[in-house]
């Protein structure tokens, strides 16, 4: 009894359509724009002499640059969404 209700939990996990890796990426950019939100938020208060600071700033970069390369891709998946 248990066994065919185990292997269709089997297959919806490991089914991967379309739809749900637009989902999952959607996600993944709707929650990197949050934190990098809030790393510039801690980074404008900090002393930016700080090495660390430094280097935060250049990650943070970087991310906002990855953002600013996916944002059509991200526009595109929302589209397809809804």
């Amino acid at each position: 009894m248990f066994r065919e209700v185990e292997q269709s939990l089997r297959t919806l996990i490991k089914a991967r359509t379309r739809k749900f890796e637009h989902l999952r990426g959607v996600e993944v950019y709707e929650r990197l724009s949050r934190y990098i939100e809030e790393m510039d938020q801690i980074l404008a208060a900090e002393d930016p002499d700080r090495k660390i600071v430094q280097l935060m700033n250049k990650t943070a970069d970087l991310l906002h640059h990855a953002l600013k390369e996916t944002e059509n891709h991200y526009k595109a998946c929302i589209e397809s969404l809804f």
